[in-house]
């Protein structure tokens, strides 16, 4: 089981800079796993720039959805992982199942909703540990004022324990505060719930 680095930070941080200075230090071949996708102009902009910021030797896994597999697929000892971002990640699953229920989901299917995304999300991180370096990145959304909309409250709330698992997940934690990374979990020490990954 290779070493396992969990970034976190607001938007426009540094957070992927800092991810991809860590993959390049390592010296491993790399697969960059991208989760966002091209739906408008802006969100296009946004990953030509990202594609532009990394080694072109690097290969990149498409993985909106779905992401147990890819990096199942892709995490091999001898390899370095970058999966950026669980932010987007679980947008994309949260997106799609509550559209389905335009806005009268119940307390208990927000629930469920949350249970598999959270099913999900430890499945990639287990099956990504088999690389030799693995960095997630993910947003913190929880230091703002509790978003107006049962969207953005539900986002906030399953993103946030997302977040708490790839940080029990993770030998490292760095939150990345205006391009400065800041330490705050090292390789000895473990959360109490870590057995639960």
């Amino acid at each position: 089981m290779g070493k396992k680095v969990f970034i976190i930070g607001g938007a426009r941080s540094g957070k992927s800079a800092f991810a991809q200075t860590l993959i390049r230090q390592s010296g491993l071949p790399a697969t960059y796993v991208a989760t966002a996708e091209a739906l408008d102009d802006e969100m296009k902009r946004r990953i030509e720039r990202h594609k532009k910021d990394r080694p072109q030797v690097w290969t990149t896994v498409e993985a909106p959805y779905a992401m147990p597999a890819k990096l199942a697929s892709v995490a091999v000892p001898g390899q370095a992982v970058l999966l950026d971002c669980l932010s987007v990640y679980v947008s994309n699953q949260m997106v799609v199942t509550i559209h389905t229920y335009h806005d009268t989901m119940s307390v208990s299917q927000l629930a469920d909703l949350e249970a598999g995304v959270l099913a999900d999300v430890r499945s990639a991180l287990k099956a990504s540990s088999r690389a030799d370096l693995t960095v997630v990145v993910s947003n913190e959304v929880g230091l703002a004022i509790v978003p107006d909309t049962f969207l953005g409250r539900a986002y906030r709330d399953v993103l946030g324990r997302v977040n708490q698992v790839a940080a029990l997940w993770a030998d490292e934690v760095y939150f990345v505060l205006s391009g400065i990374p800041i330490k705050i979990k090292a390789a000895s020490v473990r959360g109490e719930s870590s057995a639960e990954l």
